[in-house]
């Protein structure tokens, strides 16, 4: 009787940490993917940005050829 409770005393101690482990590890890949799509927006943000730098400076040239041909 008392080898059974401690085999179910161990069985319930291993259970219990494999499950922790199994929580650590999904927590991890949960954080592992937020910082993945963090790293996507701030990409597609600077994308952004750097095609809206593009399109100012292509007005600012179209403006300066039209007030050079003014003059």
């Amino acid at each position: 009787m008392l080898l059974g409770d401690r085999e179910r005393r161990r069985g319930k101690k291993r259970r219990r940490r494999r499950e922790e482990e199994e929580e650590e590890e999904e927590e991890e890949e949960e954080e592992e993917e937020e910082e993945e799509e963090e790293e996507e927006e701030e990409e597609e943000e600077e994308e952004e940005e750097e095609e809206e730098e593009e399109e100012e400076e292509e007005e600012e040239e179209k403006e300066e050829e039209e007030e050079e041909e003014r003059d």
